[in-house]
């Protein structure tokens, strides 16, 4: 999701730069989108096609379909698919759209920069521009990008979007986390590529392009299996930095369900037990089990998903610690203040300004 910037007569010499929708005061509209109910409260302003998140003037946008994306963006991609895209950065119209917000989508993202485009944010992981980048970007990650005044003017890459519809998966399916670790919304969704394996990376998306541009919805499955193929070396080469002691399959497999409803669920569930009964299963063997597994508590790990979040917003928008507190669901903000400075050893407005 990177595009150039929006100057009719020098946007050859422009850089691509990841997108996120421009934005006015005034909350704008998408043609015939039904708002996500699901999303709405006492902090949300709903228009008649589309939904934000208000904070004050702070607004976090959320994409529930890739046609709304690309329609925000203005960008001029011939979506063949309606839960698949993919586009190279050469495509990118010179009057797509971008702006500095802070947003959320509801679909799969990997970006391959093949040079250096512009650096962004990805919860509470920032990232300066690089090239040789893969990102895999999961469902619900916030996001935002920061421009620069010496960014690279002819920046290469791919971008595709793609739905759980089109995978047959639900993002927070406790496997897919398993097999697929950065999509888990604690790890960081970038890997850096030595040659060979750009060369490699870069292979495949040209090949699922074509497929994509030439037959479309003909190719639906040749393009999975591509798919899978960049999925899974992605995952052969990523560092995960976690290595499982010798443990049954069960308990691992155990393990991962947790991670899963954490993931999912952090934001209503915020004891071991809740998770427990969601999972059928007694507090005290999962705890036990989480243990074992991980070398963790298992509420230092719900409470992870909840401190992560919370870092991402106060490193991407401007939300206060109050309506920070709010929007995770905590009881109170002295609630929240508490348990940021207990986890982090900083106040939210320490961490905000390191």
């Amino acid at each position: 999701m990177f595009r150039r910037h929006k100057d009719t007569k020098r946007h050859e010499d422009h850089c691509l730069c990841k997108e996120v929708a421009s934005v006015g005061a005034n909350y704008f509209f998408i043609k015939n989108q039904q708002p996500n109910t699901t999303e709405t409260n006492k902090n949300c302003c709903v228009s008649n096609d589309r939904i934000f998140l208000y904070f004050g003037m702070e607004k976090i946008q959320n994409f529930p379909e890739i046609q709304n994306y690309l329609q925000t963006a203005n960008l001029k991609i011939d979506q063949k698919l309606p839960d698949f895209i993919i586009y190279s950065f050469d495509e990118i119209n010179a009057d797509a759209m971008f702006d500095q917000s802070a947003y959320r989508h509801n679909f799969f993202e990997i970006t391959f920069e093949i040079t250096k485009g512009c650096s962004f944010q990805v919860d509470n992981f920032h990232f300066p521009d690089e090239s040789n980048r893969i990102s895999f970007i999961s469902p619900r990650r916030l996001q935002s990008v920061q421009l620069h005044q010496d960014y690279n003017l002819y920046s290469k890459g791919f971008t595709l979007f793609f739905s759980h519809d089109f995978i047959n998966t639900h993002f927070d399916n406790f496997r897919w986390l398993r097999d697929y670790p950065y999509f888990r919304h604690t790890r960081s969704p970038v890997m850096y590529l030595d040659h060979k394996l750009s060369e490699e990376i870069t292979d495949i998306f040209r090949r699922i392009q074509y497929e994509y541009t030439e037959y479309g919805n003909k190719s639906r499955d040749i393009i999975k299996s591509y798919l899978q193929i960049l999925l899974l070396k992605g995952k052969r080469n990523y560092q995960s930095g976690q290595a499982y002691c010798a443990v049954s399959s069960r308990d691992i497999e155990l393990t991962h369900q947790f991670e899963s409803h954490c993931q999912q669920d952090f934001l209503t569930h915020f004891t071991v037990k809740e998770i427990a009964q969601k999972m059928n299963v007694s507090p005290k063997h999962l705890s036990e089990t989480i243990k074992k597994v991980t070398g963790q508590k298992a509420l230092d790990i719900l409470n992870g998903y909840r401190l992560t979040n919370a870092k991402a917003l106060l490193l991407q928008t401007s939300l206060t610690s109050t309506q920070i507190a709010r929007e995770l669901n905590f009881d109170s903000p002295d609630y929240f203040f508490t348990f940021f400075k207990k986890s982090t050893g900083l106040t939210p407005s320490q961490f905000r300004h390191i």
